[in-house]
């Protein structure tokens, strides 16, 4: 530890002292200048330091103003995102339920279709002719269907005809058949046929239920058959209206 030179000025009263006193001093000014050079270069270092940490500031605001776009760019392009989606889902679920509803019309003309047809079949045996197969037994009824209801109704008609058959036709199912649903099913039509052409009664009775004749296999196996006529226009048929 450096030690202070105690002696005062007034004190020094020859060459040696003084000497010695100025070569104190001159250190003690060396010592001085060292330390304050010292502390000169703390200071610009510390300034360094401090220029270096601003810049290093100014870089890390430069950084997170960078890092805060990207984050809102990210927010906006997410919600942009959720927007899309929501108006994919929309527009999936719109497809998704116009083509069930697509398929449900298909389904329901497809549906109404077969049921045309199976009113139409049902017209066609539930028929003056096929009147005749409640004559016969139920085994023999499944073994016709098997193999070939219509030539079998024919047939049948051709065993033993009917000495006389009435058709009543005052109130005609029309939808819904065989049995219908309500009185809107059916339609008052007012007729009752009576004869003995039993092919002819159930052309008449086809065209009142807006069938016609030719289509329905069975009326035409019992006309080849010679079983009656379907030619209308040449029979006499007297009508009674009452």
């Amino acid at each position: 530890m450096e030690q202070e030179l105690k002696i005062k000025p007034s004190q020094i009263q020859d060459v040696e002292t003084g000497q010695k006193a100025f070569e104190w001093a001159s250190l003690k000014i060396k010592s001085l200048q060292d330390n304050l050079k010292k502390m000169q270069e703390d200071l610009e270092n510390k300034e360094k330091n401090n220029i270096a940490l601003s810049e290093q500031l100014e870089q890390k605001k430069i950084v997170l103003k960078k890092w805060q776009g990207t984050i809102k760019t990210l927010e906006e392009s997410w919600k942009a995102q959720a927007a899309i989606e929501a108006d994919l889902k929309t527009r999936i679920r719109e497809q998704v339920l116009n083509e069930e509803g697509d398929k449900w019309s298909r389904t329901k003309a497809i549906l109404e279709k077969d049921i045309s047809v199976l009113k139409r079949e049902l017209a066609e045996r539930d028929s003056i002719i096929s009147a005749m197969m409640g004559t016969v037994s139920k085994s023999d009824q499944t073994r016709f269907h098997l193999k070939g209801l219509q030539q079998a109704i024919a047939d049948c008609n051709s065993y033993r005809r009917p000495d006389l058959t009435v058709v009543d036709a005052y109130r005609v199912l029309f939808k819904r058949g065989p049995r219908g649903v309500d009185a809107s099913d059916t339609r008052l039509i007012k007729y009752q046929l009576i004869g003995r052409d039993l092919v002819a009664l159930d052309a008449a009775a086809a065209r009142i239920l807006d069938l016609d004749p030719g289509g329905i296999e069975h009326i035409k196996l019992g006309e080849a058959m010679g079983l009656g006529s379907t030619d209308l226009k040449s029979m006499d048929i007297r009508r009674i209206v009452l």
